[in-house]
């Protein structure tokens, strides 16, 4: 039997609680035509142990079939679904001895089906996540044709990797965005969840730079390797768009941005405008990895924008890495008088009077 979305879409949702018999008969009717497995089930049991200790059994069946849909609890009590449509309890109602004598017994075991007019919605739902099992993956072949409550209780359900790769093939633009983002959220399936992190820290999944700031704000940005593989790439294949969140309006995605790009465009201009000191400080570790001082002070004599001289003289004001070449040193005191801001030579002066490396003495050590 070949699965329908239209089933899939039937049973995604769960009927009213207080619903009329009948919209609740048409939805068992539709789990009915998606399952396997109906037949008849044992009314008595009859059990028998004799003097020998042989042990016998012999069982009545029903003339109905059904499908048991859980196990059987401490009360000898079962969930079970006809094939007829409605939902049945079969419980064990009785015994009859017909037999009690030492070491030789016979005893019916006689099982009750009660039909359940109106089963509770944690009934139906054993019915609708045994149906799932079956139906769900074509829901992720044919997503572009579901509706974004039926997307939303799809992924809660479940799914991996193959199925969400189906999905976002057939998504474009803002829907991609809104697809990732229902595979990552937290209301996922933690198994769907997990196997679509892992398609981006392998690189199979390089969602592209639309979804990027979406990323770049997760809280669980530092606890989830996947995220970043993923931010990377986008960052990796788009770099102009990416680098224009670096006016995002939240700082946390700025912060992380900074992070992602080998060789920033054009870093100066960041910094100059950037405004929170977090993201400035980030700003500079990168530069630190990149650059040396020297660096810095060639491109300071070059600048003509008083705004991108002062964010110069900013980073070195701030340079933290260790300054361990006399070329650096020197290039830190041709900056007092390259333009960098009143307030940044004065921080700079005092950096390099703690440092014993003012002026006179930096010159002669070259």
């Amino acid at each position: 039997m070949v699965p329908h979305l239209e089933d899939l879409v039937c049973l995604l949702i769960l009927p009213p609680s207080e619903g009329n018999r009948e919209e609740v008969s048409c939805w068992l009717e539709v789990a009915v035509r998606n399952l396997e497995g109906f037949r008849p089930q044992p009314s008595v049991i009859r059990r028998s142990h004799n003097v020998m200790g042989a042990r016998a059994e012999a069982r009545r069946w029903t003339t109905e079939s059904f499908l048991p849909l859980t196990p059987t609890n401490p009360r000898r009590e079962t969930l079970m679904l006809g094939s007829d449509g409605w939902l049945h309890l079969c419980r064990l109602e009785g015994q009859r001895n017909l037999r009690q004598r030492p070491n030789d017994t016979i005893v019916d075991e006689i099982y009750e089906f009660q039909r359940l007019e109106n089963p509770t919605p944690a009934q139906l739902d054993v019915v609708r996540q045994r149906v799932l099992l079956r139906l769900f993956p074509v829901g992720y072949q044919q997503w572009d044709l579901l509706s974004t409550q039926h997307r939303q209780e799809l992924v809660r359900f479940g799914g991996g990797w193959q199925d969400a790769g189906a999905a976002l093939e057939r998504c474009e633009g803002i829907e991609r965005v809104e697809t990732l983002q229902l595979f990552l959220d937290q209301h996922a399936a933690e198994s769907l969840r997990q196997e679509v992190q892992h398609a981006g820290l392998q690189g199979r999944l390089r969602p592209g730079v639309d979804v990027l700031a979406w990323l770049l704000a997760q809280p669980d940005w530092n606890l989830q390797p996947g995220l970043v593989a993923m931010a990377r790439s986008a960052v990796q294949d788009s770099p102009e768009e990416a680098w224009e969140l670096s006016r995002h309006p939240n700082p946390q995605v700025r912060l992380r941005l900074a992070d992602l790009f080998e060789n920033p465009a054009d870093w100066l201009s960041w910094l100059a405008r950037e405004t929170d000191d977090r993201v400035r400080d980030r700003i500079l570790r990168v530069l630190e990895r990149r650059y040396d001082p020297a660096d810095l002070v060639d491109q300071l004599h070059s600048e003509k924008d008083p705004v991108r001289r002062e964010a110069l003289g900013w980073a070195l004001v701030h340079w933290n890495r260790g300054i361990t070449r006399n070329q650096d040193w020197k290039a830190l005191n041709r900056a007092l008088s390259s333009g960098i801001g009143r307030e940044n030579r004065t921080r700079l002066k005092e950096k390099l009077a703690r440092q014993g490396r003012l002026g006179l003495r930096a010159r002669l050590l070259g």
